[in-house]
């Protein structure tokens, strides 16, 4: 009877970019992101900016983002 062998963990060869590596910091703090999120989004400052039609972003076109 053969002894099991110790699986070996292998490192990836390619290391991850630097988008890559934010992304990854950005999903581990996703909760106090959208804490801090919402504690902008109620600010009067905030508020009053978005008030003003040309700050309106709710009708933009998203085709062009798709781009």
């Amino acid at each position: 009877m053969k002894k099991p062998t110790k699986s070996r963990k292998y490192k990836p060869l390619i290391r991850p970019t630097t988008f890559q590596m934010s992304v990854n910091e950005l999903r581990l703090n996703k909760a106090e992101i959208y804490n801090r999120m919402e504690l902008q989004a109620n600010e009067l400052e905030t508020i009053e900016f978005y008030k003003k039609a040309e700050n309106d972003l709710s009708k933009l076109d998203l085709e062009i983002m798709e781009g």
